[in-house]
């Protein structure tokens, strides 16, 4: 956000995203390892981990569908973003009320949204 508040904004940078994973990344559960002490094996309440095998890049993220309901009078664009953040393409906007209202999703290949308003 560039403004100090939500009043003055003139761009948000908006970032959604579901599961993320290495390329090639196995994922589990490790909840003891080998031990000749091992007395007790606790209920499992912890983190999924991939041990050592983090896989390679590059690293594969969900784009998720969204609906953004913004509460604003501004008239306001909204921009997919690539990785280096460069505007790609414009996501259609509507109005209900006093809600500008835009979709997001897998479909931008995106994770990341610049919100702007002139």
């Amino acid at each position: 956000m560039d403004g100090e508040d939500f009043k003055d904004w003139k761009s948000l940078l908006l970032v959604a995203g579901g599961y993320v994973i290495n390329t090639n990344m196995k994922s589990g559960r490790i909840i003891a390892t080998g031990s000749k002490d091992l007395k007790k094996i606790e209920v499992y309440n912890g983190g999924i981990t991939c041990g050592t095998d983090w896989g390679s890049s590059p690293t594969l993220v969900e784009g998720i569908p969204v609906i953004v309901k913004i509460k604003t009078q501004k008239e306001i664009t909204v921009w997919a973003l690539n990785n280096i953040g460069e505007r790609t393409q414009k996501t259609p906007i509507s109005s209900q009320g006093d809600f500008k209202v835009f979709r997001i999703g897998p479909e931008y290949e995106t994770l990341w949204y610049e919100i702007s308003a002139p």
